[in-house]
């Protein structure tokens, strides 16, 4: 959120911000996306210029365009705010664009990519010329049908229209020997279907030489493929009937976004989101104390490299006897622990003999020992898994290093000192070199 809070330019503490926040969080909690996924979204949207306002009131257009679309949220914003822009459309027509490139997807041969990468290049100039929307999808909805899609799509449909808008001199000799007229009476370009109709029916009655001759001054050399097939789909009547269909296709991206997520995937992303709603909620109620303790060690890990920075020699002499304390631990809990595990079979080893040579029977021997077998199995069991946790090896480690020392002092105090000596010896190069 700290990244929305920069885009959008608004104090941390405003009402806006702490809207935006509490709408990622209530999307993460009740979607399959997460709040993280929610505030790309709302980063997105606010680069592309939209207000606070505006972006509560896209983002649930776009989370539904995402998940028909099986794109992640922040990708679905990017290519929604620039059709709102491309078009002129305001903030609250998201849903009206996640339904149309919706319902394109759906009907032919493309899918939200490949759409929002055809307007990318088409959509300015098809707003610029007031094209529809629908229209506009339609139209690359007929070229996916064709296996023209993506920039290839957006590139001849960019081509076409602009050349149509103003024609070069061969384009404007074309249309007037098949006697089309561009524009109406008011200068302003006739609506795409009935100029693409009156195309069609102008070059029916030529050979498909005369009409690839005449498409291609139309629309160049690049782009008169593409142009030939919107002008075949309005005369077939393909193209009004898809965007017909575009027009009314209100609420589409929430009922295929409800179909898409109905299976366990969905569910399973669904629980994800709101666990992690759950831990950013945690994360509030611990975020004031964790900052705080987390600043202070800063400012504490600063002072002690300042302190090293101006105190070199002080500095080597810490790091010469930490690393002997080290390596005296590591010895002394190895020998400890190796101790301590043969104590334990020496101690049994002597019960079995006391029991062997004593006054008892055979009788009574026998049933003493399997008892002993038996407890010290069951016994065993625990110790060792208690004995072989982290824990259990270090405070085996301490307690028999205590006991040791206690029972064996004067032995374990030459050895030490030989231990001292010894590793300080070994040290010696490393002080030189500090």
């Amino acid at each position: 959120m700290s990244r929305v809070q920069a885009l959008t330019r608004i104090d941390q503490n405003s009402p806006q911000f702490k809207a935006l926040r509490e709408q990622a969080l209530k999307l993460g909690s009740e979607t399959q996306f997460t709040a993280g996924d929610a505030a790309s979204g709302q980063a997105f949207l606010a680069m592309a210029g939209f207000t606070p306002q505006a972006i509560q009131a896209a983002l649930p257009g776009v989370l539904s365009m995402a998940t028909a679309g099986g794109m992640d949220l922040g990708e679905t914003a990017d290519i929604g705010s620039n059709i709102l822009t491309q078009f002129g459309l305001s903030a609250d027509q998201m849903d009206r664009v996640g339904d149309t490139l919706t319902a394109a997807f759906t009907r032919t041969n493309t899918d939200l990519r490949a759409l929002g990468e055809t307007m990318k290049y088409a959509g300015p100039v098809a707003g610029k010329l007031g094209i529809s929307l629908e229209q506009a999808a339609a139209m690359a909805g007929v070229l996916a049908n064709m296996g023209i899609r993506g920039s290839d799509a957006g590139t001849a449909m960019r081509a076409s229209l602009a050349r149509l808008a103003s024609p070069p001199k061969a384009a404007a000799e074309a249309l007037k020997e098949l006697g089309v007229s561009v524009s109406d009476a008011n200068g302003k370009m006739r609506p795409m279907e009935d100029l693409l109709a009156d195309l069609y029916k102008a070059t029916r009655k030529y050979g498909e030489v005369d009409r690839v001759s005449f498409f291609k001054d139309i629309a160049g050399e690049e782009a008169f493929t593409s142009f030939m097939a919107l002008v075949d789909a309005a005369g077939d009547g393909s193209l009004p009937k898809l965007r017909k269909e575009l027009e009314g296709a209100r609420g589409e991206a929430e009922r295929t976004a409800k179909v898409m997520a109905n299976n366990l995937d969905g569910d399973l992303k669904s629980l994800g989101s709101a666990w992690e709603g759950v831990r950013i909620r945690i994360a509030d109620l611990i975020d004031g104390p964790q900052r705080s303790v987390t600043q202070w060690l800063t400012r504490v890990v600063s002072k002690v490299t300042a302190l090293a920075q101006a105190h070199p020699a002080l500095t080597r002499q810490l790091l010469v006897a930490g690393g002997a304390l080290l390596a005296m631990t590591a010895t002394i809990g190895s020998l400890s622990l190796a101790i301590g595990v043969l104590a334990g079979p020496l101690a049994k080893l002597r019960l079995g003999f006391s029991l062997l040579t004593g006054s008892l029977n055979v009788v009574r021997v026998l049933p003493a020992l399997w008892g002993m077998v038996t407890g010290s199995v069951s016994l065993l069991g625990g110790a060792i898994g208690a004995l072989f946790s982290p824990v259990g090896l270090i405070a085996a480690a301490f307690v028999a290093a205590a006991v040791l020392i206690w029972k064996y002092w004067e032995p374990s105090r030459r050895f030490m000192q030989g231990c001292s000596v010894g590793i300080m010896e070994r040290l010696a190069p490393l002080r030189e070199n500090l």
